[in-house]
């Protein structure tokens, strides 16, 4: 077996010299057995350390070590990394190596969802996003407060293009990362969670002593929600609830908190899907943005285009965030070009090009039939996505996925007027939300050549 080498600094896994793509959640799980071994780690203390403050049921935990265990080729039946002690939980076993500390020239990553450019993970089709971001870190690491604000449709990479970011960066002594996923729904009847979520995501999963001592003394508040937190109080997952007045004063102690920590290394705070955010995280966002002394600071937001937001509160609130920002980027993703899309199939499958190729050359060769022996078939998330993918030869299927189900009728329309060729399947994810009323109605209107559930 190659060489294995868990990378903590740019948060991925080294096999051999070539980067292997895990998600977060399995990079999470790998680390949680590895920091560990040789000791058992109960499925308890898995859900404590990868899924902090979520609610996940223990037969989760059994999925994602799967899930790992064929991204790392390990037998479940005669595993040679993972063991399974059954009704207990899991050890790692095997031979890996730990990197904790910051090197020049990492590893080069051979192929996968990010490909390297000069030793640094990449993502195809966005290196002017991806320069933006970093000349926007080079800012605010003169002393200043950014604030980048990254726009686009579900499914245009706006998650992919930060995290890949972040591993550029490199979470190391030279960068503080502060990251947490707004939730539709939760987050509004509890206030600041996602906040909360990101300080202690920080300070549990790094385990930043100096973080948590300036925590304590910067921001008590704070520091007490946690500690309320990691105890299991039901009570502190309900946020907080005292008006605009306590929100102002746990927004000054935020402030006095990443100033503290902004004075020994620029901090990234990264709030993912932040159009689901509540009112309270995004007044306590304004308030720090307005403050004079924070920096260095780089706010990242990720958003649905703001004309797409649902709530007229949440867009005045996200406004009121982007006119305080003294330095802001705003950076719109809307799709990969035909370029960045064949470069992207040529990464996934380095080894298996030329046989990718003569499948699309079968396929064109007899558009009226499917190949016999294999055929591509393309997903789209939405309808740019779908008009990109149309202009490459020799594809055929498509299927469409859409988060608003009202855009199949126009994405059908279009594929069936521009490109009467291709054919057109709805692989809608469920049968019918309880308030998508109606859903079977539009999907007749749409009249696609097929529907996949």
């Amino acid at each position: 077996m190659q060489a294995l080498v868990l990378d903590t600094i740019n948060q991925c896994l080294w096999r051999g010299g070539q980067r292997v793509t895990l998600t977060i959640k399995c990079f999470d799980l790998l680390r949680c057995l590895v920091e560990r071994r040789p000791n058992l780690v109960t499925k308890r203390q898995i859900l404590d350390a990868v899924w902090v403050n979520t609610r996940v049921e223990e037969g989760q935990v059994k999925q994602f070590v799967a899930e790992l265990r064929r991204v790392l080729g390990d037998d479940a039946g005669n595993p040679a990394l993972i063991e399974n002690v059954r009704g207990r939980g899991y050890r790692f076993a095997g031979r890996i190596e730990l990197m904790q500390q910051a090197v020049d020239h990492p590893p080069a990553a051979a192929h996968g969802r990010a490909a390297a450019t000069d030793g640094k993970p990449a993502v195809f089709g966005y290196d002017q996003p991806m320069q933006r971001l970093h000349h926007c870190l080079a800012r605010v690491r003169e002393g200043s407060v950014g604030l980048a604000m990254i726009e686009g449709r579900r499914g245009m990479g706006k998650t992919t293009l930060v995290e890949t970011f972040i591993q550029q960066v490199g979470v190391s002594s030279e960068v503080i990362v502060l990251s947490a996923l707004c939730r539709q729904a939760a987050d509004l009847d509890q206030p600041l969670m996602p906040l909360l979520d990101a300080v202690e995501r920080h300070l549990v999963r790094e385990r930043d002593a100096p973080a948590l001592a300036l925590l304590h003394r910067h921001a008590p508040a704070w520091s007490a929600m946690l500690r309320r937190r990691m105890e299991g109080d039901a009570q502190a997952d309900q946020g907080v609830d005292g008006g605009w007045a306590q929100t102002l004063a746990l927004g000054r102690e935020l402030g006095r908190w990443l100033e503290a920590l902004a004075a020994q290394r620029p901090v990234i705070l990264w709030l993912d899907d932040v159009h689901h955010a509540d009112a309270d995280t995004l007044g306590l966002l304004r308030y720090v943005m307005s403050q004079p002394r924070p920096g260095p600071l780089l706010l990242v937001l990720t958003s649905t285009p703001l004309e797409h937001v649902g709530s007229a509160r949440v867009k005045r609130d996200l406004a009121c965030v982007l006119a305080e920002a003294r330095a802001l980027t705003e950076i719109a993703l809307s799709g990969l070009d035909v370029p960045a899309v064949e470069d992207w199939l040529a990464a996934l499958w380095p080894t298996h090009h030329a046989h990718a190729a003569r499948w699309l050359q079968e396929i064109s060769a007899s558009p009226g039939e499917p190949a016999e022996s294999a055929s591509l078939v393309i997903l789209c998330r939405s309808l740019p996505q779908l008009q990109a993918m149309a202009q490459l030869e020799g594809l055929r299927d498509f299927y469409l996925d859409l988060e608003d189900i009202r855009g199949y009728a126009d994405a059908v329309t279009w594929l069936r007027e521009n490109c009467p060729d291709r054919r057109v399947f709805l692989a809608t994810p469920r049968i019918q939300k309880s308030n998508e009323q109606g859903f079977f109605k539009l999907i007749e209107r749409a009249e696609p050549h097929g529907v996949l559930i």
